[in-house]
């Protein structure tokens, strides 16, 4: 089983959500059928039987709510509710009763003494620095919200599920390899330049020619040929051909109307693309020639666009944008692909944009690895912890998918319903 857990996709979002879990859960849950605060009547969610009392939701939930105030000065109950706050609040305690109840049926067991020691520890139950019985009873009576046998019962449940986190931790590593390739992605950086071609990079004075030179000829045969792209352009697009109307209605104008309209715009787009190819080859072309590709030899060779050389600094190998071009982790890979510098790129890039992109890596310094030899130690330990944090979000799925779980959506949509709703 944990060899399948270990080959799930990671997520760091979800990896510092369980070590945030890991460090903070001790004395925020407890399974309400052993020892719980309420009846069942009274429950905000049933694990497998165990409750979850609205009362254990409430201190878990402030407890969280306080913690944002604290770091968000303007956090408040609406922000709250827009983040999800009770929805994640609910996961948390599902996920750590489940971890409980999964530890007990796999005889992680905990002593009175570690029960102890944890209550003892607690700075919330300490005057002047010692151990305050009073002050205990009081704060589990009134802050928790429970008895102290309650309370204990909660300790103990809880240790069990740290013992079997923690086992989980122990259960997961990473390679040297892979430490070394982190190394590498955020660490390993070059410097480029780019030439960007679109059709917004067209004057208008070439649109405005090749618009006259589409005959009516041509449009008509392309409107013979693709009218079922024709109508699917208008069923798409049909607002940018409404028309305001007596009273200031907007009235969307009939197809037949506007059919020979849209199909000289694609044959115009056509014919656009058509000359966003051929050029960008030309200037694939010119990037192989001895004399640099300055802005000013741009202007006088391209004079039917507005081209532009734009820099690339400090990019990352583990980039996955790149400024002015947009998401394109492919193009960053064949960047660092190239084995010299500076070089262009041998091909044209077409963007998922649609643009077009002529790259040329200026500067692409080796990687300083005697670095990596103090930075390693660290990175292990963040790299095992996220790899830790998500094996134990994916194990909790799995649990989750063979347990008997109920949430009550009344008492949920108190914290997590809108203030429209």
């Amino acid at each position: 089983m944990f060899t399948d857990l270990r080959k799930k996709s990671s997520s760091i979002v979800i990896a510092i959500m369980f070590g945030i879990i890991i460090v903070t859960f001790v004395i925020s849950f407890g399974p309400g059928s052993q020892g719980g605060l309420a009846t069942a009547d009274k429950y905000a969610a049933t694990v497998n039987g165990d409750i979850i009392t609205e009362a254990e939701f409430r201190y878990e939930y402030n407890r969280q709510y306080d913690y944002y105030a604290r770091v968000f000065p303007n956090f408040n109950e609406k922000m709250a509710r827009e983040q999800g706050l009770g929805k994640n609040t609910m996961d948390r305690l599902v996920g750590m009763l489940l971890l409980a109840q999964k530890a007990d049926s796999m005889g992680f067991h905990v002593s009175d003494v570690e029960i102890a020691k944890v209550i003892r520890d607690n700075p919330a139950f300490q005057k002047e620095g010692a151990f305050d019985m009073e002050l205990y009873r009081r704060a589990v009576q009134f802050q928790i919200n429970a008895s102290v046998k309650q309370y204990e019962v909660r300790v103990r449940r809880e240790l069990q599920a740290q013992k079997l986190i923690n086992f989980l931790g122990v259960s997961t590593g990473v390679s040297s390899a892979e430490v070394k390739d982190e190394y590498i992605n955020n660490n390993e950086q070059l410097k480029a330049e780019f030439i960007l071609l679109s059709r917004a990079a067209l004057t208008a004075d070439a649109k405005e020619r090749i618009a006259k030179s589409i005959t009516d000829a041509a449009v008509t045969a392309f409107l013979t040929k693709d009218a079922p792209k024709v109508k699917a352009y208008f069923d798409t697009h049909g607002d940018e051909f409404a028309t305001k109307a007596t009273g200031g209605a907007t009235v969307k104008k009939e197809f037949a109307a506007v059919k020979n309209e849209i199909a000289k715009k694609m044959v115009v787009d056509a014919a656009i693309d058509a000359l966003l190819k051929s050029d960008s080859q030309r200037l694939l072309a010119l990037t192989k020639a001895d004399a640099p590709l300055t802005n000013e030899v741009l202007t006088k060779e391209f004079a039917d666009w507005k081209l532009e050389l734009k820099p690339l600094d400090n990019i990352k190998k583990s980039a996955v944008y790149l400024p002015g071009i947009g998401m394109d982790k492919p193009l960053v890979e064949k960047l660092f692909a190239l084995k010299t510098a500076p070089a262009w790129l041998p091909e044209v890039v077409a963007t998922d944009a649609g643009q077009l992109v002529v790259v040329r890596v200026v500067e692409h310094p080796p990687i300083d690895m005697e670095k990596f030899k103090t930075a390693k130690f660290d990175m292990d330990k963040r790299m095992s912890s996220r790899k830790a944090g998500t094996l134990l979000m994916n194990y909790i799925d799995e649990l989750k998918t063979k347990a008997s779980l109920e949430i009550s959506s009344t008492f949920l949509s108190t914290y997590t319903a809108t203030e429209e709703q």
